[in-house]
């Protein structure tokens, strides 16, 4: 006998929804619930009522940023499914531990059922083009320690848009220099120009992380405590 899952739909919106409910297969599928905000399950309940909970990025995030504790009750019962785009896959990157798979919402809506057996197994469907982006994305990341530190502070300067005159004053070198160093930067993270580096820095808060380590070196603190 096929299984059927019993399904809870957690959207910011119903924008969409009918199109979901169209790839669902009645067979193996059973909505029981929808929700629009966190939290998603009644806390006195110990049986939550359902095996699969689809959830979509935006709700994800509410969720752990409201109801901390709200995935892991969802989880002693059954599977989480994250609802996304692909365009989002890289932001989703920082709830990876709270998700047991994917459904790619723009390019495999259609096998949205196949994508709850495999998140059972801890398995997504994925297609190749995104697969190949997240391969460089990954990538870029493991190459930020090629970075020397000038270069870092490069980088951290680009993502604030600055000219490369501007960015020759704040570092007291040469603008020659600053050129040099866009360049070797752009070409150890496989970036096309400064804007992909700016939006690449920003994306993953490198910024935001260069600062804190300034301001743990400058106050005598240890940056890997």
């Amino acid at each position: 006998m096929v299984q059927r899952h019993r399904l809870l739909i957690a959207k910011h919106s119903a924008a969409g929804l009918p199109a979901i409910m169209k790839k669902l297969d009645s067979q193996t599928v059973e909505v029981v619930a929808y929700c629009d905000a966190p939290p998603l399950i009644k806390h006195e309940s110990s049986d939550v009522g359902f095996d699969v909970c689809l959830i979509d990025l935006r709700t994800l995030r509410r969720v752990h940023r409201k109801h901390p504790d709200e995935i892991a009750r969802i989880q002693q019962s059954g599977i989480v499914v994250l609802l996304v785009h692909s365009k989002h896959l890289p932001k989703a990157r920082a709830y990876s531990e709270s998700i047991d798979g994917l459904a790619i919402v723009d390019h495999l809506l259609s096998h949205i059922n196949e994508s709850f057996l495999l998140a059972q197994h801890a398995h997504s469907l994925l297609p190749v083009g995104v697969l190949m982006a997240l391969a460089s994305e990954t990538a870029r990341i493991a190459a930020l320690e090629s970075l020397s530190e000038d270069e870092r502070t490069v980088l951290h300067h680009l993502t604030d848009a600055q000219t490369n005159e501007a960015i020759a004053a704040l570092m007291d070198i040469s603008q020659d220099a600053v050129k040099a160093m866009v360049r070797i930067v752009l070409a150890k993270l496989n970036l096309m120009n400064r804007t992909e580096a700016a939006i690449f820095a920003m994306r993953h808060n490198l910024a935001a992380q260069e600062d804190s380590l300034a301001a743990q070196e400058d106050s005598g603190g240890d940056p890997e405590e």
